[in-house]
């Protein structure tokens, strides 16, 4: 009866506040989100394990988390193995894997190449260099943080989960020209792998573990790359010191006017699509080849229509992660946007049709945004609060 009349009264209390505040721009969403959703989702979860009808609509979905920025709120997926010992064992064999360059063909790359932790899990480059520096690679390296919880893998999301994207860039003759028959005796065969090989995989000899251990074993270490410990998390826990008013600001904006997070999803601010998280969404932008929108170029790169051939898939990409995103420049597929005000620049001119490219099948609006230099500024400054500590990012 307590925690029924509880969730009356929050309900109330929420009305009252929504018939208060019914102006779209001005609406303070994050004095709503924790003053009164957060708390309802909170009361209303205990409310529903009480009375003991829940329906558990989702597998993704973690019913029993306080709320949707908990860190616990969503479940893994991809095969995480139900052992705890066996789950650290396969992380701690697959950190050591992602520095190891004996899984490339000349030994001279490892996945931290492009993947520099110090940077995030991304690179500082447009597009990273191929493996026998001749070259450079079709798209830019996005960070692995929060990697994890996307369905798809690749800009182009053609990789159904993280093992089938390692083992696509170590056997990319472009990236890292792994060889099968060489992974076992090159890699695995190492002493220091031994003990945890053991663990990770148990019952089973090392000669015949190869590219599908090795993939299980870096993805379990990527799936943990989600620290949540920026100051926006810190605030949404309840530290109310952690965020200046320009960063909330900021979130209002993003949420709000700007219009942000109506592709880049809570809690990861990525395409991971609410309420039941089982789909990660692509998106046409009609991103331009550089930065300069005086003078707007087609990008060439088709997307994702270049693994499927619908029309409306041509310069499909995914939604990335907003995540620590002020660390991880330059943006965009292409590597081609240099700062995060070029970044909302292009949004709020409304994409390559706004610029007056004729962009087929453009799903982000061609309007302008109409945001100020100051709303500018908060946006930057609230995806600057989304910053983790990169020691803790980096898992060291």
């Amino acid at each position: 009866p307590l925690a029924g009349k509880h969730l009356n009264d929050l309900l109330k209390a929420s009305l009252v506040y929504l018939k208060a505040h019914t102006d779209f721009d001005s609406f303070n969403r994050m004095e709503y989100l924790t003053d009164f959703a957060l708390p309802l989702q909170k009361q209303l979860g205990l409310f529903i394990r009480q009375q003991y009808v829940e329906i558990n609509t989702t597998e993704y979905l973690n019913y029993k988390a306080e709320h949707i920025y908990s860190r616990d709120a969503l479940n893994a997926w991809d095969n995480a193995s139900a052992d705890p010992a066996r789950n650290k064992a396969l992380a701690a064999l697959g950190k050591q894997l992602f520095f190891d360059k004996s899984l490339s063909g000349n030994l001279s790359v490892s996945c931290a190449t492009c993947h520099k932790p110090e940077n995030y899990f991304s690179d500082t480059t447009p597009k990273s260099r191929a493996i026998h520096q001749d070259s450079v690679l079709k798209r830019n390296t996005p960070t692995l943080l929060y990697a994890g919880w996307q369905h798809t893998q690749f800009w182009d999301g053609r990789a159904v989960n993280l093992k089938d994207q390692i083992a696509t860039v170590i056997f990319n003759p472009a990236e890292m020209n792994g060889k099968k028959e060489m992974l076992n005796r090159q890699v695995l065969q190492n002493a220091r792998y031994k003990s945890l090989i053991n663990t990770s995989f148990p019952g089973k000899k090392i000669e015949s573990i190869g590219i599908d251990e090795i993939s299980e074993a870096i993805a379990t270490f990527i799936k943990q790359l989600s620290p949540m410990d920026s100051p926006f998390d810190q605030y949404i826990k309840g530290n109310h010191t952690a965020m200046t008013t320009q960063q909330i600001n900021g979130f209002n904006l993003f949420m709000g006017k700007a219009k942000c997070g109506t592709c880049h999803f809570a809690p990861y601010f990525n395409s991971l699509l609410p309420p039941l998280f089982e789909l990660s969404e692509v998106e046409i932008l009609g991103t331009t080849a550089t930065d300069d929108f005086k003078k707007p170029e087609y990008d060439q790169d088709m997307g994702r229509y270049d693994t499927y051939r619908i029309h409306y898939y041509k310069r499909a990409f995914k939604t990335p992660t907003v995540r620590n995103s002020a660390k991880t420049a330059p943006y965009m597929h292409n590597g081609s946007f240099g700062s995060l005000a070029k970044v909302i620049e292009f949004y709020n001119k409304g994409g390559g049709r706004g610029l007056g490219l004729d962009v087929e099948d453009q799903t982000l609006s061609d309007k302008p945004l109409n945001l100020s230099e100051k709303e500018i500024n908060n946006l930057i400054a609230f995806i600057e609060s989304l910053t983790d500590s990169n020691k803790k990012s980096a898992g060291y």
